[in-house]
């Protein structure tokens, strides 16, 4: 979320992190993508679908 914060973009995925807590492992990037929009989504963000994305990566290529 800091990155938001500071005006970048956020990304996340099990290659990051391992923990959804101090004591519970992550299950599945799915788990990660719902808990980083929930907190996008309460700091006023606007969350991209998978279409945006792979439009905007596209768009870089």
């Amino acid at each position: 979320m800091q990155s938001y914060v500071l005006g970048g973009d956020v990304r996340i995925g099990m290659e990051d992190t391992t923990q959804m807590s101090l004591t519970e492992l992550v299950k599945s990037n799915a788990e990660l993508v719902e808990k980083a929009k929930w907190h996008l989504e309460r700091l006023g963000a606007p969350v991209a679908g998978p279409a945006s994305g792979q439009s905007r990566l596209s768009q870089k290529a």
